[in-house]
C-alpha cells in the first residue's frame, strides 16, 4: 500500500501544478478515505493488536467476518454511488 500512496501523492501534486484541481481533489479523497478503510480493514485481521482490544481473544475468527462486512459496504457504497441520480441545479 505504500508505493500506491506515494504515487498518490505524486500524481496529486502533479495535477494541482498543471492546473487540474478536480483531478487533484479526487485523486486526495481517494487517499484518505481508502487509505482509512484498507488499513482499519487490514487492523482486524486476526492475531493483530487491534483485532484483540476490540473483538477479544476468542478463538473464532471474527475479524475475517469485519473484514468481508467492510467490503460488502464498499461495495454497496460503490455501488450506490455509481447509479446515484445526478441532480441539477437550476
Amino acid at each position: 500500500l505504500s508505493p500506491f500512496a506515494i504515487w498518490s501523492v505524486f500524481e496529486a501534486m502533479r495535477q494541482i501544478y498543471l492546473g487540474n484541481s478536480a483531478l487533484h481533489r479526487r485523486i486526495m479523497h481517494n487517499l484518505y478515505w481508502y487509505g482509512l478503510v484498507i488499513a482499519g480493514l487490514v487492523n482486524c485481521l486476526p492475531g493483530r493488536m487491534t483485532n484483540r482490544v476490540f473483538l477479544g481473544d476468542s478463538q473464532a475468527n471474527y475479524g475475517f467476518a469485519v473484514i468481508a462486512l467492510g467490503i460488502i459496504c464498499i461495495f454497496v457504497w460503490h455501488t450506490y454511488r455509481r447509479h446515484k441520480p445526478k441532480t441539477r441545479l437550476l
